[in-house]
């Protein structure tokens, strides 16, 4: 099978940038599609407890896949790299030890988060009412972890040699199967939470087999040989080395979440259920954000490794300009169309106005994020990502932490409890800004250096 990469260390820079992001960003609307159907069709046939039981289990998720996520993305820049630079050996290399890790971390990861689900919901301080729901979820989906370790894992060595396409087919195909078990075991067969989740767990093992197919019938140095999976200290050093940074940093964000989820869970029910029906809309934003990360990360390290500065600098102005347009014009339209959005999702008139007066009290301020996630993303593909850590943690985590337990407890209310999310989208855009000014030297030299 021939690749279907991009190579954007030539040609047209928006063209070839273009050819790798709308494929992207397609297929995390697609993985998002998971989410959200369970959230629909829980929503519509379970009722407003069972969908705040859903969301109330999806902040412990994110926090034990976040590790291995920042490792995945140390793998994915460093083979951006040696595609880049040509260096077929060390990429080879890379891929069978990342997906031998994945394989190893995911069983790990899931057996712990089947027998600690219980006490990390109580530490969440999840309701009673919804309690039993959310655990039910939380260990069922333990089950799909290790299928998601390895999907993440190979669909980013594919998007790491520029190939973001094949991804998005098989994200469709397995997307259209969670929407046909999500109907059958929850509308049909009134499975609610328990069939939501299987569903969930089915489609995902179906993702995952089918990018490690294309990887094993694939021609290149990425191809995957079983008979070579394994672990070489040599090589995971080097991905360690770029993907710990970022692996703390992801797991930070979720305990920073959780903290401000375990405030909103203070509020009630209503709360949480709203809560959840605006993540249910602006997730749209989000895979927005998500994709012109990856674009100019995978942009960033495919030509650090061609040693072509000019360009990368060139990607970043395009990246930074576009994301700020389109993001302005669609949180202008979750604003406007947030009322009727929001009763499709939930019949619970009280539980859709709260959703509305969220998402409308947070669309203003989204593109704020933009500026800054997309210049940490393209510092991150040159692999230094010590110093863009520590600046997420602060500009995010430690002000989240900082506004839960020194602000928020001399005014008590849920908006004001929302408000972190704005003010640390700003401080970490500030932050990450300063930080590309101080790192851009930095890479010239470097390039300059070894050219």
């Amino acid at each position: 099978m021939k690749t279907q990469g991009v190579n954007m260390t030539q040609g047209v820079i928006w063209k070839q940038m273009a050819l790798f992001f709308f494929p992207i960003l397609l297929g995390i609307f697609f993985q998002q599609l998971y989410a959200t159907t369970d959230a629909i069709v829980v929503g519509r046939f379970a009722g407003a407890n069972a969908l705040a039981a859903v969301d109330a289990a999806n902040p412990v998720l994110r926090l034990a896949l976040s590790v291995f996520i920042g490792l995945s993305t140390g793998a994915t820049i460093l083979i951006s790299q040696y595609y880049g630079a040509n260096k077929n050996q060390e990429l080879s290399k890379t891929v069978h030890n990342a997906i031998t890790f994945a394989l190893l971390a995911g069983v790990l990861v899931a057996l712990l988060l089947w027998l600690l689900s219980a006490q990390a919901l109580r530490w969440t301080s999840v309701p009673d009412d919804i309690f039993a729901g959310s655990l039910t979820y939380l260990q069922v989906i333990a089950l799909a972890v290790p299928l998601s370790m390895v999907y993440n894992i190979a669909t980013g060595i594919l998007r790491a040699i520029g190939d973001s396409r094949r991804p998005f087919y098989f994200l469709i195909i397995s997307n259209i199967t969670n929407v046909i078990l999500d109907i059958l075991f929850v509308a049909v067969f009134h499975l609610g939470i328990f069939g939501a989740a299987v569903a969930t767990l089915i489609s995902q093992g179906l993702s995952a087999i089918l990018v490690i197919l294309v990887l094993i019938r694939s021609e290149g140095p990425y191809q995957l040989k079983l008979k070579e999976l394994k672990i070489e200290w040599e090589v995971m050093k080097k991905v360690i080395g770029i993907g710990f940074p970022l692996g703390f940093q992801a797991s930070m964000f979720p305990i920073a979440n959780i903290i401000v989820q375990a405030n909103i869970n203070s509020y009630g029910t209503m709360a949480i259920a709203g809560s959840a029906l605006n993540g249910k809309l602006d997730f749209i934003i989000w895979i927005l954000m998500d994709a012109f990360a990856m674009t100019i990360s995978t942009f960033s390290a495919q030509n650090y490794g061609a040693r072509n500065y000019a360009r990368i600098m060139s990607g970043l102005k395009l990246t930074v300009c576009t994301s700020v347009a389109v993001l302005i014009i669609v949180s202008g339209a979750l604003y406007f169309f947030a009322p009727f959005l929001t009763g499709v999702i939930v019949t619970d008139t009280a539980v859709a106005d709260l959703g509305c007066r969220i998402i409308r009290y947070y669309a203003p301020y989204f593109f704020t994020y933009a500026i800054g996630d997309a210049t940490g993303a393209c510092i991150r593909g040159t692999g230094r990502t010590f110093r863009v850590m520590i600046l997420t943690i602060v500009g995010i985590c430690v002000s989240r932490v900082f506004w839960i337990f020194v602000m928020v407890p001399t005014h008590p209310d849920l908006f004001f409890t929302l408000m972190i999310y704005p003010i640390s989208w700003i401080f970490y855009s500030t932050l990450q800004v300063i930080n590309f000014f101080l790192a851009k030297k930095e890479i010239r030299q470097s390039l300059e250096a070894t050219a």
